[in-house]
Order: structure tokens, then C-alpha cells, then sequence
């Protein structure tokens, strides 16, 4: 009796919630610990191989997808598609989003997985026709030079296996889209997917901005895009001209063995990051 009695509480509890009036609105994102409580008529929504369009109740619906031989014996609703193929010098659409919200994490897994500077991810906020993220995959999920590598962070996690994981919030006003270019001379594979929420985003929310200069004409055994440039434009970012907040760089550093100086002294094992001029943005130094 004594559960009861305490289940009737909870519940009442909960209705009361739903049904008082609200003050202030919450749009569902940024959602943490100390929000938990709060309601919102905010919509959540997984794009996949499974469900390109993220319609609600779409999710493992494929009868006939690319992984159907493998689960023939579980049949539909058992990953029948769980990645696509991506031809070799293609571009596909990893996801349309129609309406106003924000992607708010991604997972992928490409294969081979170490060939993703050959992979370009491009970003599309509200119909604009140049893409505001355009990087290539590796360096969108923090690892440089087409390798892999753990990273653990609030932002962006790859964990081992490959799972490739980021958690930035990327909203957008009026709609979305994210494709995926292969430049490679042999196609890939991806598992992947996009969660996001459909929701009111205020007016001051900025689009999420991204790119790796150079990095588009990598060769094929992953060479310094920065090659040929002079010491003053490697690593030079451009000035933004509407109101922004900076986010950070990824920086990834290859080394060369030298013949002779210091390196060459120390053995020529690793860059000893001491030392050379400092980063600068404006009038902050890195």
C-alpha cells in the first residue's frame, strides 16, 4: 500500500508539471543535469542509412538494404542498413533537415578509416549555397593526416573501434544539410548518424562554422597541404566579418627527420614543441 501511495504522489507531481503554467520557454537544447526538469515541445529526431529522412517512427523500416544477407535470420527492424557505400569521386546527402532546431551530436564510422582526408564532410545552414563546414572527416573529429586516434573531450570523443563522435550544437533557422564527397579512386563505406532537434532557435544563435585550408589537395599518402606556402600563411585564419565567437583550432603536426641541426641531435623521434613563434588571433596570443 505504502508504494501506492507513493506512485499516486509521483504521478500527481507530474501532471501538475504538465499542466501549470510555464514560465519562460525552454527550447529543449543545450540539455544537461541541470536543466533535466524542464519541459519543452521540442522535437527529437535520428537521421540514419536506416531513415534518410528522419521521419518520426521510420527507424528500422529496411527489408532490402546492404547488410540484408547478413541479418536474412532477424529480418526487418535488425540493421538491414546500417551504413552506406559512398562511390569513388562521388558525393552523397548524409541528411536534409526541413524547419528550424540544431544537430545536436553525430556519429560515424568510415571504412577505410585511414583514407578520411579523402572524405569531405560539407555543412548547409538555411538554403545557403556554400557550405559553412567543409573539412575533411578525420580533421572535423580531431584527428589530423587521415589517422586515427583516441580523443576524449567534451566536444568530440573517438573512441576505440573507430566510433567518431561530436557533440558541438549546430543550430540552424530555416533548415539543413549535410553531404559527404569521396575523392578517393575507390569507394568507402559509413555508418553514420545525425541527431537532432526540431525546436525554436533564438535569433541570436550563430551557425556553426568550419574549415581545414589545404586540405582539399592532400596527396594520396596524406602530404603536407601546407607545402609550398611561406611561413606567414600556414596556419593563418581569416578574419570574420559578422559577430562570431571563436570556438577553437585543431592543430595537427607532422614530423620530419632532419639531417642535421637539432632534431637530428635528438635523434630525430618527435617534435619537441618548445620554442618557434607563438599562434596569434587579433591581438590574442595561443
Amino acid at each position: 500500500m505504502k508504494s501506492v501511495c507513493i506512485f499516486a504522489l509521483f504521478a500527481m507531481a507530474l501532471l501538475t508539471s504538465c499542466t501549470a503554467p510555464q514560465v519562460g520557454s525552454f527550447n529543449g537544447l543545450g540539455l544537461n543535469l541541470g536543466n533535466l526538469s524542464r519541459l519543452s515541445d521540442a522535437q527529437t529526431r535520428s537521421i540514419s542509412p536506416e531513415n534518410f529522412t528522419g521521419e518520426k517512427g521510420m527507424a528500422g523500416m529496411s527489408t532490402n538494404g546492404p547488410a540484408w544477407s547478413a541479418a536474412r535470420d532477424l529480418g526487418q527492424g535488425w540493421k538491414v542498413s546500417p551504413f552506406i557505400n559512398v562511390p569513388a569521386k562521388g558525393t552523397v546527402t548524409l541528411g536534409e533537415i526541413s524547419g528550424a532546431g540544431a544537430i545536436q551530436q553525430i556519429w560515424m564510422t568510415p571504412a577505410p578509416i585511414d583514407k578520411t582526408r579523402f572524405n569531405i564532410l560539407r555543412f548547409y545552414w538555411d538554403g545557403e549555397t556554400t557550405p559553412s563546414v567543409e573539412v575533411p572527416l578525420g580533421d572535423f573529429f580531431a584527428c589530423g593526416w587521415g589517422k586515427y586516434c583516441q580523443i576524449n573531450s567534451m566536444p568530440v570523443c573517438v573512441n576505440p573501434g573507430s566510433a567518431f563522435n561530436c557533440y558541438w550544437i549546430m543550430p540552424f533557422h530555416k533548415g539543413a544539410k549535410v553531404t559527404l564527397e569521396n575523392l578517393d579512386e575507390k569507394p568507402m563505406r559509413l555508418y553514420y548518424q545525425i541527431n537532432y532537434t526540431l525546436t525554436d532557435v533564438p535569433v541570436d544563435a550563430a551557425t556553426f562554422h568550419a574549415d581545414r585550408s589545404g586540405a582539399l589537395h592532400a596527396g594520396p599518402e596524406g602530404d603536407d597541404p601546407s607545402a609550398g606556402m611561406d611561413d606567414r600563411q600556414v596556419g593563418t585564419l581569416s578574419a570574420a566579418e559578422r559577430r562570431h565567437r571563436f570556438g577553437g583550432v585543431l592543430v595537427s603536426v607532422r614530423t620530419a627527420c632532419l639531417v642535421s641541426g637539432f632534431a637530428a641531435s635528438r635523434g630525430a623521434q618527435g617534435w619537441t614543441a618548445s620554442g618557434g613563434r607563438p599562434a596569434k588571433i587579433g591581438r590574442v596570443r595561443l
